[in-house]
């Protein structure tokens, strides 16, 4: 199970609710995801490939690549504070400096001019249809032109 790098490494998966045990993380730079395993009486179990979203399951069939995150590609999200919000790929390559390295990141904005996202959807999957096309990293800083932005790690 996957989620972004700077969330907390005591983690839980809510539904159903288990705990998740932290196995490693890159936070850095282009980087910021963690990996966990979760674990049910004891025993560590694969999970599957699929996303909830709005208490659905959607399976995951495919990873986009960069080469796929083009200006205009429609994309959604999925986190708990702010739901399922869908956007249009701006910047596959917006430059960015985390935890004091450069990176890039992908950014989204709005179809509608709304917020994207907000503290806590970080590490909600970005998707679209039956494609992954990576994890919330967060949105741009408050009072920036990009606030209501998505960025994501692909």
């Amino acid at each position: 199970m996957a989620t972004a790098g700077h969330c907390e490494n005591d983690n839980y998966q809510r539904n159903p609710t288990a705990r998740i045990l932290f196995k490693s993380e890159r936070n850095k730079g282009s980087y910021d995801v963690q990996w966990g395993a979760q674990r049910r009486g004891g025993v560590i179990f694969s999970q599957s490939n699929e996303i909830i979203v709005d208490g659905a399951k959607l399976a995951i069939s495919e990873e986009a690549s960069l080469a796929d995150m083009t200006p205009g590609t429609t994309v959604c999200k999925f986190g708990v504070t702010t739901g399922r919000t869908c956007g249009s790929i701006k910047d596959a390559e917006f430059a960015a400096s985390w935890n004091g390295e450069a990176g890039t990141y992908v950014q989204v904005v709005s179809l509608d001019g709304t917020v994207m996202n907000r503290g806590g959807d970080s590490g909600g999957p970005v998707y679209a249809g039956s494609t992954a096309y990576g994890l919330v990293h967060g949105r741009g800083k408050d009072g920036s032109p990009w606030e209501n932005d998505l960025f994501s790690c692909p």
